[in-house]
């Protein structure tokens, strides 16, 4: 059922055989150097069970028959690398350490961490109005209060999910357009932002969230978007593979980057919408993301001062009752935060067709892994919890289907103008929806908490997002304040209509 289920949330809202262990002489763009992604971390040596943790990597990989998978292990001061596969199962062209894997959400981190230098600059500040930076962003909600950039961050702004997220960028005539900058502004004033909830009231993962902060990121520095991540982050942290599929100047040739293999299908590198980059879209390899897992450990402060770094790794701003991922019970600043067997962990995963991956650290056992793998025939969760167990002796738990809530589910909803009526009920041991406009009915599958991936029809894709290949989604049960419980998707709200 996992395996299905992260096929279904990998939409919505991971050749030199083995795990490297070499040293700087024979692979330097590897070394972890002071202000090149963490002091104190070196590629090389030996650490007990690693061999085994090897062995056990290749089993995962051949019981699932993942194509490519690529790992990165920062342990105690090292950092080991995993790289077995094919990037791409029509052109057998092997995994190495330097082949780019799509990041997908896990590209928000990395906005997060832009932000942070932009806030330790100056140049933001993480409670001002989002509309003090973008005036032609609307920003109000039904009660007046502002969204801040600290809400977008933390997923707890209240926004919804407008068309533009999907095909605005197709809405608005971009012919005379000269730059993605540019764009992004006209999409944005264009279509307004949806508000469903008061800003910092509940939380919910939100892309739209990240697609607004690369933009306001871009207008506090005065500079496009994909530059001022590279040279404020890419650059600082000695993450010089990592860009966009799109970018040709900084992922060449194409045959580096990894495509995403789903349901016997091979999909090519994912060329991502201009205006959806703060939360999507950058390619990276495995090198570059334990450099990125390494600074996360060493707060080298060449980075961020030492206050942003804690405000940045540490605050915990709103709980989520286990959606973020199994197990969690807050998010921060771009991070899931949850306690495993008393140890604190802080991590991010992301998602798309034939691609998945996971950053999951716990700074005070000097431990992070990073796990990419270019299909969706198993979460990449399933390696980095296994890295957790062989690494720190802990045994994360995933959260179990909460079967008891299910009841409370059940009846008839509505969401205007996007997933129209459909109605929910339980039947033995399943929760099903049936969407009535396309006479679609299909499992609503747990992931954690309140969060479920299902499956869309042809047409009903293509009707909700435009693209008729756009086939899996994922949605939370919202109880409110007023006793009702709403479906909340990326398509909008559906609210009850049957008591």
């Amino acid at each position: 059922m996992e395996t299905r289920l992260y096929r279904y949330l990998a939409l919505a809202c991971l050749l030199s055989p083995g795990l490297y262990a070499c040293g700087p002489e024979a692979h330097d763009d590897t070394s972890h150097e002071a202000g090149n992604g963490g002091a104190g971390h070196e590629v090389g040596g030996e650490t007990p069970g690693f061999e085994v943790f090897r062995s056990r990597l290749r089993a995962v990989q051949a019981e699932h028959a993942i194509p490519g998978l690529a790992v990165a292990v920062v342990f105690e001061g090292q950092t080991f690398l995993f790289a077995e596969g094919v990037a791409s199962t029509l052109s057998n062209e092997p995994v190495t350490v330097d082949t780019a894997f799509n990041l997908a959400s896990l590209t928000k981190p990395l906005t997060a961490a832009l932000v942070m230098r932009l806030a330790d600059s100056g140049q933001l500040a993480l409670d001002a109005d989002i509309a003090a930076i973008a005036p032609s962003v609307a920003t109000r909600s039904s009660n007046g209060d502002d969204v801040t950039i600290g809400q977008l961050l933390s997923h707890s702004s209240g926004l919804g999910y407008p068309e533009y997220l999907f095909d605005g960028a197709a809405r608005v005539d971009l012919s005379e357009v000269a730059d993605r900058r540019t764009a992004r502004a006209l999409v944005f004033a264009e279509y307004p932002l949806g508000q469903w909830a008061a800003p910092g009231l509940i939380w919910n993962y939100n892309n739209q969230g990240y697609s607004l902060l690369g933009h306001l990121a871009e207008e506090a520095a005065d500079t496009p978007f994909e530059r001022v991540m590279t040279e404020q982050v890419f650059e600082p942290l000695g993450m010089t593979q990592t860009g966009w599929q799109a970018d040709v100047n900084v992922l060449e040739p194409e045959r580096r980057l990894t495509a995403g293999h789903s349901g016997g299908h091979v999909i090519p590198p994912e060329r991502w919408s201009v205006v959806g980059v703060g939360h999507g879209g950058v390619y990276a390899p495995i090198t570059d993301m334990s450099r990125f897992a390494a600074a996360v450990l060493e707060r080298p402060e060449s980075f961020l001062s030492a206050s942003r770094w804690e405000q940045w790794l540490e605050h915990r701003s709103i709980g989520t009752e286990g959606e973020a991922y199994p197990g969690s019970a807050y998010w921060g600043y771009g991070w899931s935060h949850q306690d495993v067997e008393g140890v604190a962990f802080l991590g991010h995963s992301g998602g798309f067709v034939g691609a998945g991956t996971h950053l999951w650290a716990a700074p005070e056992r000097d431990f992070a892994v990073v796990a990419m793998l270019n299909c969706d025939c198993v979460s990449p969760y399933d390696i980095t919890r296994l890295a957790a167990e062989h690494f720190l002796g802990l045994m994360p738990a995933t959260a179990p289907p909460r079967s008891d809530e299910w009841k409370r589910y059940e009846g008839a909803y509505l969401a205007p103008d996007t997933l129209g009526s459909f109605t929910v009920r339980v039947e033995g041991t399943s929760l099903r929806v049936h969407f009535e406009a396309w006479d679609h009915e299909t499992e609503l599958i747990a992931y954690a908490g309140r969060t479920y991936g299902f499956e869309m029809s042809a047409d009903m894709a293509l009707a909700v997002s435009g693209d008729a290949s756009f086939r899996a989604a994922a949605a939370s049960f919202f109880p409110s304040e007023d006793g009702k419980v709403y479906f909340v998707s990326r398509f909008g709200v559906g609210g009850p209509v049957v008591e």
